[in-house]
């Protein structure tokens, strides 16, 4: 299959929609529920299944997965990141699809980008005749300061989304930044390349951005100003066309463009379309993995979710 478009769709869009799948996961963050709490009214869900990470029951966890067990979800025990697992796991669950298409609500507010990307990869490499619509939905936390973050404990491309493993081209880096400190500038450091090649995207007009700068202000002030990309993180599509296009151009120009999207979640989710889109694109994972300080993240009920809409097709049937 292969991407067929990417949109934007407001919440109230998706009210009476038939789903074949509901698949979220329930971590240790309470708002991991928001999105189901939200929908459960307003769409028709025929499976509704839920990824429960079983190596901290720490903060909201316990609540969590006693929630979802009370809506009928279908508990799936994880304690590895894996993403072969995951493809696995999502080949097992629509190999043996009939219909001409599906429809999939996925809530990736708590899961990994190895989970997530997984069921991105499925579908871009099967060769089935049916249609896919996946509605990604990211839940906004409300503001918590970050906390001093820990030595990385991955620092490596993405499994299935670096189809590079040595070059001699010129390396561009793009970062998407998040508030933990200096993560992006040791990123920087590991790559070793010239600052002329750096490029910066930066939310805008949300209570994040203050300390998005502050943590980042040795790199922000390094980088050539016309690098530093803002958007606004509740508005996707100029994201989506301004990282598209700026792909483009680099891979014209001979670069290896590297994606490092160390936040926010929803720059990471559209770094990997991206990744889709194009070759010769690496999409780093950064994470500090077992060894992360635990942070309770509670919805913001001022907001709706944002929803991605990856509508793909197949590439061998008409």
């Amino acid at each position: 299959m292969e991407i067929k478009y990417v949109s934007q769709v407001n919440f109230d869009e998706i009210d009476n929609l038939s789903f074949d799948y509901f698949i979220c996961a329930a971590g240790y963050e309470s708002r991991c529920k928001h999105s189901y709490e939200l929908c459960k009214d307003k769409i028709n869900v025929k499976n509704k299944i839920c990824f429960s990470f079983q190596d901290r029951q720490i903060l909201s966890k316990k609540e969590n997965d006693t929630f979802f067990k009370q809506n009928n979800f279908k508990i799936i025990a994880i304690q590895n990141e894996q993403i072969d697992w995951f493809v696995f796991f999502f080949q097992n669950l629509f190999d043996g699809i009939t219909s001409e298409e599906i429809l999939i609500f996925l809530d990736y507010s708590s899961m990994t980008s190895i989970m997530y990307g997984a069921i991105l990869k499925y579908f871009n490499n099967c060769d089935k005749d049916y249609g896919v619509q996946i509605f990604f939905s990211y839940t906004h936390a409300k503001f918590t300061a970050a906390i001093k973050s820990n030595p990385l404990f991955f620092n490596h491309p993405i499994p299935l989304f670096d189809p590079i493993q040595s070059t001699d081209q010129r390396i561009a880096l793009l970062v998407g930044l998040g508030y933990e400190e200096d993560k992006a500038l040791g990123l920087y450091e590991y790559f070793q390349n010239d600052s002329e090649d750096l490029y910066l995207f930066l939310t805008q007009n949300n209570k994040f951005y203050n300390e998005v700068v502050k943590s980042n202000e040795h790199i922000l002030n390094i980088t050539n100003p016309n690098n530093i990309i803002r958007y606004d993180l509740e508005n996707l599509s100029p994201l989506i066309n301004t990282l598209d296009s700026l792909v483009n151009y680099l891979i014209n120009n001979n670069y290896r463009v590297v994606l490092a999207p160390i936040g926010p979640k929803i720059f990471n989710m559209i770094s990997l379309v991206i990744n889709l889109y194009h070759k010769n694109i690496t999409t780093y994972r950064l994470s500090d993995g077992n060894k992360g300080n635990p942070i309770e993240k509670i919805a913001d009920e001022s907001k709706y979710p944002t929803i991605l809409h990856v509508n793909l097709k197949s590439n061998i049937y008409p």
